[in-house]
């Protein structure tokens, strides 16, 4: 695990780098949206975000990290001319806050992206504190035009909570749960205490069989290693342009 010095210096250093994982409509065969995911290059070597992200999250870098990528998903969303939506890992201190509100604000006017593309995923290691402020949040931030999910979903109090008090678009099924083993238990599992139609995107799709599954379930949206690793930006134009019912991204 690196350390906070270490993370300090690559920040300082412009080595915390986005990387980018399509999510497939699997009836389509086409790319529906893009994850931006963390990588820190160093050494000419790229880091995963298992070896600093939870040092990240305990430290005052998560704020200027968030906002970095944050303004890239703009940025790039504007170059694409609105081709995709993206969508990026936010923890819930950030969105208990006006500041973030504030931000995209800031970003919309330097970029004037030609639609709103941009997916804000709250993530769940980190508990939400503040149920009301957050909630407060998430509705001016779906006022800016900004879509929130919930990433990693497993039920449970917190999640629940967000979910019925919260015009949520959309909700990604935490990897665990994409298990062979338990899809008999996870129809149960899912039972949403809200009556609004949200969109499912089931992470940690890694083979057939667990494509398959989903796709009885009606999960049509998925991620994972089965169709692509996440990449570099260089590498988006050839995602957007792949038949995913053909050919895979290696």
């Amino acid at each position: 695990m690196l350390t906070l010095k270490e993370l300090e210096t690559a920040f300082y250093n412009n080595q915390f780098i986005p990387f980018y994982q399509p999510i497939i409509d699997t009836q389509q065969g086409s790319t529906a949206a893009f994850e931006m995911l963390l990588r820190l290059e160093k050494d000419g070597q790229i880091i995963m975000p298992s070896d600093f992200i939870a040092t990240l999250e305990d430290s005052w870098l998560i704020e200027p990290v968030t906002y970095y990528l944050l303004e890239q998903a703009f940025a790039l969303i504007a170059q694409y001319q609105g081709q995709f939506k993206l969508s990026l890992n936010v923890p819930p201190q950030l969105i208990a806050s006006d500041e973030i509100i504030n931000q995209i604000k800031l970003y919309k006017q330097l970029y004037q992206p030609v639609s709103n593309g941009v997916i804000l995923e709250i993530t769940e290691r980190l508990p939400v504190e503040h149920i009301e402020e957050t909630i407060a949040v998430i509705q001016a931030l779906q006022l800016e035009g900004i879509s929130i999910y919930i990433d990693d979903y497993i039920p449970n109090h917190i999640h629940s909570t967000l979910i019925s008090h919260s015009a949520l678009e959309g909700i990604k099924i935490d990897r665990s749960m994409t298990d062979t083993t338990r899809i008999n238990q996870q129809l149960s599992m899912l039972d949403l205490p809200t009556p609004k139609a949200v969109q499912w995107i089931a992470e940690g799709i890694d083979s057939e069989d667990k494509k398959q599954h989903w796709q009885e379930m009606g999960v049509v949206l998925q991620q994972g290693f089965l169709f692509s690793p996440p990449h570099d930006e260089a590498a988006i134009s050839s995602m957007l342009e792949t038949n995913w019912h053909t050919e895979f991204v290696n």
